[in-house]
């Protein structure tokens, strides 16, 4: 098999630890020319401690496709005996040219007198979707698992939601802490990542939870976008929109492989070596500018692919006949 082209600028940190860092994204400057590693200021991204950042937010996977694992802090409000509040955390990402991913991800609330808010803002206006759960006792058992009303709820993410916050909030004001619920949570988690438990209700086990962001080129379409200077799709790819209502990707035409963002491009791949032919062997493959077409040898018969296979001339001629040792006597 080939080895793995580099996905970053050359002359810039390809892995942040174990994080691969493809370009648009990038760490600091190329060696040499001092030219950015990444392509434009929000794909600008910090390694700390072998640690990949986006502003503060964690990231954790950076996909071509067009996903972005992170981890954000669980917001929440918490209380003591007397009812004063002991912690109030609220949550922002700003993101750009990123949305939180409607179909990756689900937004969660959870306690006993809980209501949570996902707010997205665009453009000078506030969207907003969420949840609420109340219960006035430990909810029964039988709800560990679910996530359905009773101490947790969830909804789905809207489409296109980017610069948000997350916030927590409690219905009772000057509610006091009790035996079994003394804070009320809401976050942002990928799809069946968050299993609740009415343990979940005395202490979440964890501050931080995953999430999938997509990200896109600019907020244009691929046809406002393909005459500009700044296009990203580069030689030997195609272009398709987010599909999210902001920007584009880019991705390699078939029989093409590599980072479709890079200045070379998408390079060619050699279905040949790399065995992802239909041809009967790598002896009767030849390979073309994105793609290979099988043959057989000069004198045999067939297409050279494993269906058809290769064939000497007289297989399949009737008529053909190989006479071995015959000797006819002719008298007069």
């Amino acid at each position: 098999m080939a080895v793995a082209a580099a996905q970053s600028l050359p002359g810039c940190p390809e892995k942040c630890g174990e994080v691969e860092i493809p370009y648009p994204f990038g760490v600091g400057a190329q060696s040499g020319t001092g030219n950015d590693c990444f392509s434009e200021k929000p794909f600008h991204v910090d390694c700390k401690n072998s640690t990949l950042f986006h502003g503060n937010v964690e990231i954790s996977n950076i996909s071509l496709q067009g996903h972005m694992d992170v981890s954000m802090p669980v917001s929440k409000v918490c209380f003591n005996d007397t009812g004063g509040v002991v912690a109030n955390i609220r949550v922002t990402l700003s993101t750009p040219v990123f949305t939180i991913s409607s179909t990756e991800n689900k937004f969660v609330s959870v306690g006993c007198d809980t209501y949570g808010y996902l707010n997205s803002f665009q453009d000078s206006h506030t969207y907003s979707t969420g949840c609420l759960t109340r219960c006035n006792g430990v909810p029964n058992q039988q709800n560990d698992g679910t996530c359905s009303g009773i101490g947790c709820c969830q909804v789905d993410v809207p489409l296109g939601m980017r610069n948000i916050s997350i916030e927590a909030f409690s219905f009772n004001l000057q509610r006091k802490a009790s035996d079994f619920n003394n804070c009320t949570y809401a976050f942002v988690a990928k799809d069946g990542w968050f299993n609740f438990s009415t343990a979940d209700l005395r202490s979440l086990p964890f501050e931080k939870a995953p999430l999938v962001v997509d990200w896109a080129i600019s907020d244009g379409t691929c046809e406002s976008e393909k005459t500009s200077p700044d296009y990203a799709c580069k030689s030997n790819t195609d272009c398709e929109d987010s599909g999210h209502g902001f920007g584009y990707r880019c991705r390699c035409k078939p029989g093409f492989e590599g980072n479709p963002y890079l200045p070379t491009g998408c390079q060619d791949v050699d279905e040949c070596k790399e065995l992802t032919h239909n041809c009967t062997s790598e002896d009767n493959c030849r390979n073309t500018v994105g793609s290979y077409e099988c043959y057989c040898p000069r004198g045999y018969t067939g297409d050279g692919t494993k269906e058809a296979g290769c064939h000497p001339p007289w297989r399949h001629n009737p008529l053909t006949k190989l006479l071995i040792g015959n000797h006819v006597n002719v008298l007069n």
